[in-house]
């Protein structure tokens, strides 16, 4: 579950940037995403809805994603490690708990403690060592275009300035976001990994909307407001040519703009972020292959 979370924020930066099966099949989708810029405002909706199924049919030509769709149903589904099947039994059968709020941030405080002793005197040297390192790995990276670099490097300055301000050891923050955790993990209603590999597509894709939609809030009881980033998505057409488009894509994150250029490709008179869509479909096929 936790890799189509990690799958959906990706999915965000990649674009620039209650979940159920999907509301709109392909005749929705071809109309959402027949210009380069409804492609984008449809995905960032579909993510603040936390609507991961929708998002995947956005980000995905309709074959394509029947493909993923079909070599998920046909997966080996083989069983889980036994330590690492255990632990997540644990988990969630503590998240579930009567009082688990209670219980959860008894077990938190002693953490709390040594990060306010120990480790947030260190943090502003912590923070800025850390984006040393990420923008030189960030520089170094062969991959990259010069314009995903500097988007890269405009996130991790806007990150960390959050991290310089967030009060990670205050205890109401930190009960406000276990409570939110509980919350998601009552509603998620899997005990164990058996359940969970058990799935079906469109099940697993609603649970892990669920699982999305709950990190949001967690993260948002810090400051980071996941929905109102998407919210403040902007697009302006720089250029297209045929089946071709390139879009500057803008966004507010902590009050600093951050801009990037975005290829965008045309398939059966639909729209896709020409990378994202390559990445969508790798991250989902590693999910299948179990790795």
């Amino acid at each position: 579950m936790n890799r189509f979370v990690t799958l959906a924020a990706a999915g965000l930066l990649t674009l620039g940037l209650a979940a159920c099966g999907p509301k709109d099949g392909p005749a929705e989708a071809a109309r959402d995403t027949a210009s380069p810029d409804s492609a984008i405002k449809a995905a960032s909706e579909a993510l603040r809805s936390n609507d991961l199924h929708q998002f995947l049919r956005l980000s995905l030509p309709e074959a394509r994603y029947q493909q993923l769709r079909e070599a998920y149903e046909k997966r080996e589904r083989t069983a889980p490690d036994g330590e690492e099947a255990a632990e997540f039994a644990a988990m969630m059968a503590k998240l579930t708990a009567p009082e688990a709020e209670k219980t959860l941030m008894a077990e938190l405080e002693p953490a709390l403690i040594q990060f306010e002793t120990e480790m947030a005197p260190q943090m502003p040297m912590m923070i800025g060592m850390g984006r040393g390192f990420a923008a030189q790995a960030i520089q170094q990276n062969t991959d990259m275009s010069d314009d995903q670099k500097l988007q890269a490097t405009q996130v991790i300055d806007a990150m960390g300035n959050w991290l310089s301000g967030v009060q990670l050891a205050d205890r109401d923050l930190a009960s406000s976001a276990i409570s939110k955790a509980v919350a998601s993990a009552r509603t998620l209603d899997i005990k164990d990994m058996q359940q969970l590999e058990a799935l079906d597509f469109d099940q697993m894709m609603e649970k892990a909307g669920v699982a999305f939609g709950g990190v949001k809030e967690v993260l948002g009881v810090y400051g980071l407001d996941i929905d109102a980033v998407l919210a403040s998505t902007r697009t302006e057409l720089v250029s297209q040519e045929g089946d071709n488009a390139r879009l500057k894509v803008s966004y507010t994150l902590f009050g600093q703009t951050i801009s990037a250029e975005q290829d965008m490709v045309r398939e059966q008179d639909r729209w896709y972020s020409k990378e994202g869509m390559t990445a969508l479909a790798e991250a989902f096929e590693t999910r299948i292959g179990g790795e």
